[in-house]
């Protein structure tokens, strides 16, 4: 093997282990909750969040994906929860162009609702909930959804979501209704 070959597949590894995301369960077991007071502590950061009341949404979970986010790993995964037209993937186009950005398209304006859920799942017990969950099924999600779009870290670091429609949305149930 040439040194040019030998320094590739190097680099290629390091990339990998740098890419890494840990195993969600791994994350869920490193992370508490206290709802009331508002805080989301991961490891050696805490995050203050003001969560609302309890809801229950229900749509179709278009893109229900693992959601790999370095900054805030306790978002576990993230889906496009919709509703009317916005459910027919044969009129309407959904794509996830990176970090929680997701683009949709359609030939015409779609009746029913698009919403973007980053969710932090509640225990080990929601975690598994979430893992019955496939692309497509409609499905009932029952949690909190963050006041003002903002997660700050005690480490200074924050987080604020840049567009009305998408939510951090912390899920107490989970529940895959039909696919």
């Amino acid at each position: 093997m040439t040194w040019s070959r030998v320094l590739l597949v190097l680099l290629l590894a390091a990339g990998a282990l740098y890419c890494k995301v840990p195993r969600v369960s791994k994350i869920v077991a490193d992370t508490s909750i206290s709802v009331e007071d508002g805080w989301i502590d991961y490891r050696d950061v805490r995050y203050q969040a003001e969560w609302g009341p309890e809801e229950a949404r229900a749509g179709n979970a278009r893109l229900f994906e693992r959601a790999k986010y370095k900054s805030a790993p306790f978002f576990t995964h993230h889906t496009v929860l919709t509703t009317g037209e916005f459910s027919d993937s044969e009129l309407v186009t959904i794509r996830h162009t990176g970090g929680g950005n997701f683009t949709w398209a359609a030939p015409r304006k779609p009746e029913g609702t698009l919403v973007v859920l980053h969710i932090v799942p509640l225990d080990e017990d929601v975690l598994d909930q979430l893992g019955t969950i496939d692309d497509g099924d409609l499905v009932e999600l029952t949690g909190r959804v963050e006041i003002d779009g903002k997660v700050s870290g005690s480490d200074g670091s924050w987080l604020r979501l840049g567009h009305s429609n998408h939510k951090y949305f912390l899920v107490e149930r989970a529940t895959a209704l039909a696919n």
